[in-house]
């Protein structure tokens, strides 16, 4: 910045002001650095949210990590503040599995029926509830005919949690609009 050419004349820099964002924990600050010719540059650091880059003036703070969230971004679990990565180290949940343990939760047990509602294969949601009863969020007692699966307190707590997380999502959303249209079709 050598200085300013206006109307044919040269300035020089005195002040300049730009606007940066944040960096990541950081919240908002101010700036001030010299340049070689004795002028000033201001910069203004803007908030952003860590998680999606959206401005705001209320944040909430990871208490994993330190990122700073905006609302939509804040993920609440056991009475404190999460981003969706740090939840999912201390509370692990794919969509397949939240789609599969909502289903069971809903006590629909055929994986046939879980299947085509969360459009996977039977394979894939066979994997889930051995995945889910690994992670203790279900229980299998019995066998072949005789199995019963049953969500336990903490599979409930995890359909709350990244229901936070996952009921933003398109395919989330047909999913609940199917089996919510099937179960009204059960009870009707």
């Amino acid at each position: 910045m050598k200085g300013w050419l206006m109307e044919g004349r040269r300035f020089k820099l005195i002040l300049y002001e730009r606007k940066t964002t944040a960096d990541i924990g950081e919240f908002e600050g101010k700036v001030y650095l010299s340049t070689p010719a004795g002028g000033v540059i201001k910069e203004v650091r803007v908030p952003v949210c860590d998680w999606c880059g959206g401005e705001n003036d209320n944040f909430s703070v990871c208490v994993g990590c330190g990122r700073k969230l905006c609302k939509s971004c804040s993920v609440v679990y056991r009475a404190r503040i999460y981003c969706p990565e740090c939840l999912s180290s201390i509370l692990p949940l794919s969509k397949r599995e939240f789609k599969v343990l909502i289903a069971l939760a809903e006590e629909i047990r055929d994986c046939n029926t879980i299947a085509e509602l969360a459009r996977m294969s039977k394979d894939d949601v066979k994997s889930c509830i051995e995945g889910l009863a690994e992670k203790g969020l279900i229980n299998i007692r019995g066998f072949l005919v005789f199995k019963r699966v049953t969500v336990l307190d903490r599979g409930l707590e995890a359909i709350s949690v990244y229901r936070q997380i996952y009921d933003r999502d398109g395919d989330v959303a047909a999913f609940q609009a199917s089996l919510e249209a099937m179960l009204n079709e059960r009870e009707g």
